[in-house]
Parts: structure tokens; C-alpha cells; sequence
């Protein structure tokens, strides 16, 4: 019994990491557009160029350029948040806990300051670089992520640390 756990913990743990991944790879993908909708109820179809002293800059092919305080946003999220995870066992307990997470991280600014500030990281951009491991990412492929060495390094990233610290995983 305690070896079954052990098995279903690694993979899972992996999640957080993974979220943050994605997370990076779709806001920091040119022309990325996110779904962002105000506290006043109005919604906005924009691509996130930045974020500064709780500050987003974003970018609406409608609108151009804006200046969003952070404090006016209720939640961002991409065009197809309503894609539904089917399945059963453990990869689709780990899908569900990475759309939870993705949605944790891209509610909170803080969080996302902390994604974007590893568009530059060399460690990143090694795996926002390779589409192999982007697609094993994208598709959850939990193995895969596991034993590849440049994942497991990033596990330990500082930053990364920080974010799963700030999700309360």
C-alpha cells in the first residue's frame, strides 16, 4: 500500500510545477491571448505583455495597448477554460489538480509577476525551447515529466519554490 501511494504522490507533486510551466509557456507565447475579466463585469480579449508594481500591460487587438491596475482585475484566463478533463485514476486526479492550479496561478498577480519574472531564466527558456517536453507538458505525460533531469531541476528552482509556497502546495 505504501508503494502505490509513493507512486501516486511523485507524479502529483509534479503538478505544481507543471501548472507554473504552462502557465509560463502561455503567457510568455507571442500573441497569447487571455480572457480578462474586470470587477465591473465587462470582459476583455487581450494578450499580458507584462506586469509591474501591480500593473498589467496588456495588449487588445480592439482596444491596443492598456494600463490594468491589478486591483480592477477579477480573473484571467484563456478562450478555452471550458475544455472538460475525462478520465479516471491518477492522470486525470493529476489534470484536475493542474487546471486548479492554473487557475490559482493566474488569479493571483503575484503570482503571475513571479512566472513572468522566468521569461529570461535560462533553466526556462531550456524547456519553453524544446516542443517535445512542451507537448509531454501540455499532455500531462506525468512519466516523461519525471525523469526528465531539466524538470527535476527546476523543481528546485528558487522561484518555482516561491510560487508553490504561495499556492500553499
Amino acid at each position: 500500500m505504501r508503494s502505490h501511494i509513493r507512486l501516486i504522490w511523485r507524479p502529483l507533486r509534479l503538478v505544481p510545477l507543471l501548472g507554473a510551466a504552462l502557465i509560463a509557456h502561455s503567457l510568455l507565447a507571442a500573441g497569447s491571448v487571455r480572457i480578462i475579466e474586470l470587477n465591473d463585469g465587462s470582459r476583455l480579449s487581450a494578450s499580458i505583455i507584462g506586469y509591474t508594481d501591480g500593473v498589467y500591460t496588456v495588449e487588445s487587438a480592439t482596444l491596443g495597448r492598456l494600463q490594468l491596475p491589478d486591483t480592477n482585475i477579477r480573473s484571467i484566463h484563456s478562450p478555452d477554460d471550458s475544455a472538460q478533463i475525462s478520465g479516471g485514476g491518477v492522470a486525470a486526479e493529476a489534470d484536475k489538480q493542474l487546471e486548479r492550479i492554473q487557475q490559482r496561478i493566474m488569479v493571483n498577480p503575484g503570482v503571475v509577476a513571479l512566472v513572468l519574472s522566468m521569461r529570461q531564466d535560462p533553466a526556462v527558456v531550456e524547456i519553453l525551447n524544446d516542443p517535445e517536453l512542451l507537448q509531454a507538458i501540455a499532455s500531462g505525460e506525468l512519466e516523461r515529466l519525471q525523469s526528465d533531469p531539466r524538470i527535476l531541476r527546476l523543481e528546485n528552482h528558487p522561484t518555482i519554490q516561491e510560487i508553490i509556497r504561495t499556492l500553499g502546495e
